[in-house]
């Protein structure tokens, strides 16, 4: 606390002790979650938005304190930020009775607000986060604030800054860095100990393959090439109706991504495949694999994935069974006792293993994957850490 933030409390006391009491609690709480310069827009936001309303005040004791932050903020001359704290828009969330209609209509706003950093193809945000990558959110914040003023009072006389702006810096916040290390790179670090909380095993499988997953940025386009041929012969011929057994296996696993379906015993192109390039092929093969839900299949596809990619390391492939049932078992998938949860796993496994086969990135029969296989596990797995949801309820 400065001088003048005491002063501006000391004369807020002269007038109302109790609004005083109220403005300087809401004060520390918020220099808490603020970043060490001080209170930013999306800090305040937070804590008017969410923050005040999980203290369990009430409704009004709520309102009343993010007013009381208010006349602490018009007396400090942050008169913005003030201007949030004693919005509609506050009112209105604190009102909120469930945490089910809350949240939605919070990242609304948040993301409404612009100074949030949006979801990209890069990487996806989390309601559960490390400090660090908090630290990291609180910059790329700062800076869309900053962005978002002068670029909008600039073309329209008002803070605004379109979703395609706010990706771009975004982006070139998350390439900020040094020695070649960047801030995208300390994020990925943020993720794999967030997920490496989850069991011993994850946690001793992602300090082993860091470095590999580190520099899985990039995967050769032939990765692909099977996958962009079928759609490129099915858009040809407006779809087909024959189909051999290694097609089938094909056209499922495409099925399964959301590239194709099948209709009155015929397969076609889905709308979103009809002008994809093979890099767009490329990047829904990594990104959608399996996908971001934690889930048993998902575990298992994880398990294939690091029993790939850990041929990177130039040791022995490790065994995807037994990672798979290691990970279902200490994350409370199975009790590690019962037959039948092995199996299904096991039966998953080969499913798996034939849709890489199909995709051209397996080749049946070999006992060690190629390069392009290990890249492209090591390319899921980025992706992975980068956008799935970490389970809600786990991160005690």
């Amino acid at each position: 606390m400065d001088e003048s933030v005491a002063a501006a409390i000391s004369a807020l006391d002269a007038d109302d002790p109790a609004i005083a009491a109220d403005a300087e609690s809401a004060w520390h709480e918020l220099v808490a979650l603020s970043p060490p310069g001080g209170p930013i827009q999306a800090s305040v936001q937070q804590y008017c938005w969410a923050t005040i309303r999980r203290l369990d005040l009430g409704t009004e004791r709520a309102w009343a304190r993010s007013q009381a932050l208010a006349d602490l903020l018009d007396r400090i001359g942050l008169a913005r930020y003030a201007a949030i704290a004693r919005s509609d828009e506050t009112r209105d969330l604190l009102a909120i009775d469930t945490d089910e209609a809350w949240e939605p209509a919070f990242y609304e706003r948040m993301h409404a607000s612009g100074v949030a950093p949006p979801d990209t193809r890069l990487v996806s945000w989390q309601s559960i986060c490390t400090i660090s990558e908090l630290d990291i959110i609180d910059r790329i914040a700062a800076t869309l604030e900053v962005a978002t003023i002068t670029d909008g009072f600039a073309t329209t006389g008002r803070p605004s800054l379109s979703r395609p702006h706010r990706e771009s810096i975004t982006h070139s916040v998350l390439a900020t860095g040094h020695d070649g290390h960047t801030l995208l790179d300390e994020l990925l670090d943020c993720r794999i100990d967030l997920w490496s909380t989850l069991s011993p095993t994850r946690a001793a499988l992602y300090d082993e393959l860091a470095s590999v997953i580190h520099a899985a940025r990039v995967v050769p386009l032939h990765a692909a090439r099977t996958a962009y041929r079928y759609l490129q012969e099915l858009g040809e011929h407006r779809g087909t109706s024959i189909e051999d057994s290694g097609e089938r296996q094909l056209r499922l696993v495409l099925q399964r991504l959301g590239l194709v379906h099948r209709a009155h015993g015929r397969t076609t192109l889905r709308a979103r495949a009809r002008s994809l390039s093979i890099d767009d092929v490329l990047d829904t093969l990594v990104h959608e694999w399996i996908g971001t839900r934690y889930a048993p299949e998902a575990i298992i596809a994880e398990a294939l994935m690091i029993s790939l990619a850990s041929t990177a390391r130039g040791t022995t492939t490790m065994d995807a069974h037994f990672l798979a049932d290691a990970l279902l078992t200490e994350e409370g998938w199975h009790d590690g006792i019962s037959e039948a949860p092995v199996r299904a796993a096991s039966r998953t496994l080969g499913k798996l293993r034939h849709e890489l086969e199909a995709l051209g990135i397996l080749h049946p029969g070999e006992s060690q994957p190629d390069s392009i296989a290990v890249i492209f596990a090591c390319a899921v797995l980025r992706a992975r850490l980068l956008h799935a949801r970490y389970p809600r309820g786990r991160e005690e």
